[in-house]
């Protein structure tokens, strides 16, 4: 029973318009109680745009297994990125004043 109270923590974290876009199953809880995304993480092209990546760090998400995509949003800082990302990571489109978080 435990565990689907925390699904549906983490379920409940996501906005509206990314729940086709971040799938929790693919979360995997790492020691030290962040998760590890599984797989490509998309949140790309959503209407509305977003404009920080707060919902991340929400959620906990620090890493991604796979590329990252967070390009075509109205982002402005890369506060909340996964510290690791194992694939490729695209952050174009955005108005990004610094590539720090």
């Amino acid at each position: 029973m435990k565990l689907f109270e925390e699904y549906k923590e983490l379920e409940s974290k996501i906005p509206e318009n990314l729940k086709n876009r971040i799938d929790i199953n693919r979360l995997e809880l790492k020691e030290d109680g962040t998760y590890l995304y599984r797989g490509d993480l998309n949140i790309n092209y959503g209407k509305p745009k977003l404009t920080s990546l707060k919902v991340l760090g929400d959620i906990g998400i620090s890493e991604v297994g796979g590329s990252f995509n967070c390009d075509d949003n109205q982002l402005t800082s890369l506060e909340h990125c996964p510290s690791y990302v194992g694939g490729y990571f695209d952050c174009s489109g955005n108005q990004l004043t610094s590539l720090e978080h």
